[in-house]
C-alpha cells in the first residue's frame, strides 16, 4: 500500500471524527464562574445565549442557577445553563441606547497602521491585493512585529519581503502614540538593510541596488 493511499484513508477516518466531536464540545462550554458577577454602573455586560442571541445590560444579582439582568427595557431573570459567554465593556460603548462592539481592527486602517498597539499575545493575518499576505503580533503591550512576503507567480528570488516593527504607548483612552518602520526588498535587500546599522558597509551600495537587488 502506497503512502498516498494511507494518507487518504486516514483523512476519511479523522475528518468525520473531528466533525462529530466539535458540536459536542461547543455544547459543553459555558461562562466561567468569575464571569457571573455583579458589576457597577460604569460597566456593561453582553450575555451571549446558547441559541446565539445577545442581551446587553448588567447583572444586578446572582443566584445558584440564575441571574437578574438589568436592561434598558427592565430586569429579567436569566438561567445560567442557557448562557454561553459573558463579556464586559465600559459603559462608553453604549451610544443612543445601542451597544457598539469594540473595533476588531483598531491597530490598522485599510493599509497603514494607526497609533494603537496590539496587546501582548494578540495578532492578525491580512492579505493585501491578494499577492501581499502579512501578519502582525504583539510581543508586549508596547512592541509589535509584523512582516510578510509577496506571492507573485514568479521565482522565489524575485519575491518582495517586508518587516514592520512598531513601538507605541497609550496616553489615554483617546490618545495613542506610535512609531514604526517599513523595511522592504528582495532577499538581498533585506540582508543589506539588516547589516547596515551594525557595520555601515552598505553605505557603498546605491540605495536602489541595496533595496531592490536582483
Amino acid at each position: 500500500m502506497t503512502l498516498t493511499r494511507i494518507c487518504v484513508r486516514l483523512a476519511f477516518v479523522l475528518i468525520p471524527a473531528v466533525a462529530t466531536s466539535a458540536p459536542l464540545g461547543a455544547q459543553a462550554t459555558g461562562p466561567a464562574p468569575e464571569q457571573v458577577r455583579v458589576v457597577d454602573s460604569t460597566k456593561i455586560q453582553v450575555i451571549t445565549m446558547r441559541d446565539g442571541s445577545s442581551l446587553v445590560g448588567r447583572i444586578v444579582s446572582v443566584r445558584a442557577d440564575s441571574v437578574d439582568f438589568q436592561m434598558a427595557l427592565g430586569r429579567v431573570p436569566v438561567a445560567i445553563r442557557d448562557i454561553r459567554d459573558i463579556t464586559e465593556s465600559d459603559v462608553g460603548r453604549m451610544h443612543a441606547g445601542q451597544y457598539w462592539f469594540p473595533n476588531p481592527n483598531a491597530t490598522r486602517l485599510f493599509f497603514a497602521p494607526t497609533g494603537q498597539m496590539l496587546k501582548k499575545g494578540e495578532g492578525y493575518f491580512a492579505d493585501y491585493e491578494l499577492f501581499f499576505p502579512g501578519f502582525a503580533y504583539g510581543v508586549t503591550d508596547n512592541l509589535s512585529i509584523g512582516g510578510g512576503v509577496s506571492i507573485f507567480p514568479t521565482g522565489f528570488d524575485e519575491q518582495v519581503y517586508y518587516l514592520t516593527p512598531k513601538v507605541g504607548v497609550s496616553l489615554g483612552e483617546q490618545v495613542h502614540l506610535a512609531a514604526g518602520v517599513l523595511v522592504a526588498g528582495t532577499i538581498v535587500g533585506v540582508v543589506l538593510a539588516a547589516t547596515y546599522l551594525p557595520t555601515r558597509r552598505v553605505l557603498r551600495v546605491p540605495p536602489r541596488e541595496a533595496l531592490w537587488a536582483e
